[in-house]
């Protein structure tokens, strides 16, 4: 059965097998089925519908028996429903988990990660994250040319662009920032 809805993402980290969702977001706009051109921190979800999902998340992972480490997973969610597409002992990529998630909640996630990793049991359940705004947008190539790319990555609002057209023009390469 085919779910509809809007694909929403949590971010978390686990410590001494606590769980705590710390970033969320939503994907809007897609180039075509299953190819999002847009990811928006935090989500626009109401807060009693988002507190649900945070909810659930950290149950999922904990019942899961993680002990620690970071985490990722999708919803879809359509009106106050939702349903749990996966879940993974990871962080996001393309710069998820290493750029967006701190900014956006104001938490050092490697830094639980590495101090949970040396063995210590950092209370996760006590951190308080932020809900700052963030937009990770991705580009096809016919989208955007060589010197818009260079104008894009100049904007006071970019914190980090990569880029990597593959194909007749390569710009260069994409590291996964």
């Amino acid at each position: 059965k085919f779910i509809e809805g809007n694909m929403v993402t949590m971010e978390g980290v686990c410590s001494g097998s606590k769980h705590k969702t710390i970033a969320s977001s939503i994907k809007i706009g897609y180039f075509e089925a299953g190819i999002t051109s847009a990811v928006y921190y935090p989500t626009n979800l109401s807060d009693d519908l988002l507190k649900k999902i945070e909810k659930a998340n950290d149950e999922y992972v904990e019942l899961a028996g993680l002990n620690f480490g970071l985490t990722h997973s999708e919803y879809l969610v359509c009106n106050n429903n939702f349903c749990l597409v996966e879940t993974g002992a990871r962080g996001g990529g393309a710069g998820i988990s290493n750029v967006i998630t701190p900014w956006t909640s104001g938490i050092d996630n490697y830094d639980v990660f590495y101090r949970s990793l040396m063995g210590e049991i950092v209370d996760v359940k006590s951190l308080n994250p932020l809900k700052r705004n963030a937009l990770l947008r991705y580009y096809r190539k016919e989208d955007i040319s060589e010197k818009s790319a260079f104008k894009i990555k100049e904007l006071p609002e970019t914190a980090i662009f990569c880029y990597n057209f593959i194909g007749t023009q390569y710009i260069a390469n994409n590291q996964d920032c």
